[in-house]
């Protein structure tokens, strides 16, 4: 199997990619470089959500072959290999056959390029013909003048009590030096003529292809970006919590903390702050968190970083603003319903839904005894998955189909049909230990 090549212009133009310029880190400030390849501006903040989805480009001034092509094009005839390894000078005919010209031909990448269509690909002696289809196929996406940079989250910088620590590894190394070599390189091919320049080119050649090797070891084995991705899934506005009994409950409610709620109910959360806020309390009081000048520079990105750091450290909040965030919190829930479960999920019953009671409390999920049968859980440390039910289509089904307050049939098992909802093990002795007094 091959793949296609990517469009590198068209993905930058439909994504508004913006372009790395400058290999260092930081500014003399300390900050992230704009133009660097942890920038804030190209890859968004340190947090958000985008920065392990949003790619940078590379300009690369002139045309190389595209890294993923080079082994390919060097494999499928020894007259093509030995052009583009330097090893033998060629003429391109008339009828665009390689002719070997030792006094006038001439050899390397440079020369393949200024000449790849005027070559005749179906007369290429090769016992790979599909390759050769494949060429032919991908043609104008063989050269490249732009190469794309990996979000920075996926390479990205570590912070730990407040001390900055940028992971030295290969990837961004090569990044560095690539960026060093093009700046380098002239932006015309007229002037890549001398000797040294020719040298220069070379070495940037062989450094596209060695980032080129070190992305697909990345994306290879348990530990890489594809396996771990889908081993370590990772659902947006879900979390997994503890269950620790609260008989103040009802059935068909769960008790969450209010830093919770905000990562749940981001979305929510972010409309309430643009359009419910007229006296923008909240925005005043994250300006002054984050510690942002402009006000203008609040926007979705800014608060999910904010929403990120509080569900970290709930605790770094002011009494005054907490208040504040539990109103908020009470009220962006107010008719919303959320799923929880815990693994494995066996059938429908599995799931459950509940209205939400926001807490001041740690990052535990509270529920009434009572489900304990119903989940096959207890007290002593079991976690439940739970989910926030986002549009209103979902929450009405969830509300009459899945929420014990409001359908019969949850109160008994499909299978059995057993109560679902009774006192056993930790149930008893959490309601004994309530009501000893």
């Amino acid at each position: 199997m091959k793949l296609s090549l990517l469009n590198i212009d068209k993905f930058i133009s439909d994504r508004k990619i913006k372009q790395v310029t400058n290999s260092k880190y930081y500014t003399s400030g300390r900050k992230f470089d704009p133009q660097g390849l942890f920038s804030e501006e190209i890859f968004d903040p340190i947090g958000s959500r985008n920065r392990k989805t949003k790619f940078g480009y590379i300009s690369l001034n002139v045309k190389f072959i595209h890294p993923e092509i080079y082994p390919i094009l060097t494999s499928i005839n020894p007259d093509l290999t030995k052009l583009i390894l330097n090893k033998k000078k060629y003429i391109i005919s008339k009828d665009g056959e390689l002719v070997v010209d030792l006094k006038n031909g001439s050899f390397g990448s440079m020369f393949f390029i200024d000449n790849i269509k005027k070559i005749n690909w179906d007369k290429l002696e090769t016992e790979k013909p599909k390759t050769i289809d494949y060429i032919k196929k991908n043609i104008d996406n063989i050269l490249i003048d732009k190469y794309l940079v990996l979000p920075a989250g996926l390479r990205d910088i570590t912070i730990r009590e407040n001390k900055t620590q940028i992971q030295y590894s290969e990837i961004n190394i090569l990044y560095t030096r690539l960026i060093n070599y093009i700046n380098i390189l002239p932006d015309t091919p007229e002037l890549l003529d001398s000797e040294m320049t020719t040298e220069i080119y070379n070495k940037t050649e062989q450094l596209l292809i060695n980032v080129n090797k070190q992305i697909k070891e990345l994306l290879k084995g348990k530990h890489g970006l594809i396996r771990s991705g889908i081993l370590k899934k990772v659902v947006d506005y879900s979390a997994r919590l503890v269950i620790v009994p609260d008989l103040t409950l009802q059935l068909g409610e769960v008790g969450l903390s209010w830093h919770i709620v905000l990562k749940l109910f981001e979305p929510f959360f972010i409309y309430y702050i643009f359009n419910k806020d007229p006296d923008q309390i909240i925005i005043t009081q994250m300006q002054q968190y984050l510690g942002i000048n402009d006000l203008s520079n609040i926007n979705n990105n800014t608060i999910s970083l904010f929403v990120n750091k509080v569900y970290e450290e709930p605790e770094s909040i002011t009494p005054m603003f907490k208040d504040i965030l539990i109103s908020t919190a009470k009220i962006i829930t107010e008719g919303k319903q959320v799923l929880y479960k815990r693994d494995p999920v066996e059938n429908r019953e599995s799931y459950v839904s509940s209205d939400v009671i926001v807490f001041d409390t740690n990052s535990v999920l509270k529920i009434n005894p009572l489900n304990c049968k119903r989940i096959g859980g207890d007290f002593d440390g079991d976690a439940l998955a739970i989910y926030s039910v986002l549009t209103n289509e979902a929450i009405k089904q969830a509300t009459e189909n899945l929420n014990p307050q409001n359908t019969k049939s949850q109160l008994y098992s499909s299978v059995d049909q057993t109560i679902n909802y009774s006192l056993e093990h930790d149930s008893v002795i959490a309601v004994y230990n309530a009501t000893n007094n």
